[in-house]
């Protein structure tokens, strides 16, 4: 029931354009984007997927514009944790 649930194709809009893909390409996406966005909760559920499930396709290519977004996730992480340990201010 849950692998029916999780490969039923649901309607999202990308860029103005309305696609189906399978809710578990768009759990995914969801929560690649929370991620990259600097929630916690969603870096540490995606790490634990990654381990559980690694790629087994072909290796995965880093782009220069993935690499701007880790560092710009890193850096709100940073922000983030000086900011619950009291810290007022980074030193590079």
């Amino acid at each position: 029931m849950l692998s029916e649930a999780l490969f039923m194709p649901v309607a999202v809009t990308e860029n103005g354009q309305r696609r189906r893909m399978p809710a578990q390409a768009l759990l995914f996406r969801t929560l690649m984007r929370d991620a990259l966005r600097g929630d916690r909760h969603a870096i540490r559920s995606l790490l634990t997927l990654m381990k559980a499930f690694p790629e087994t396709g072909p290796e995965l290519r880093i782009t220069e514009d993935h690499g701007a977004r880790v560092r710009e996730m890193l850096d709100r992480m940073a922000q983030n944790m000086a900011i619950e340990q009291g810290v007022s201010e980074l030193v590079p």
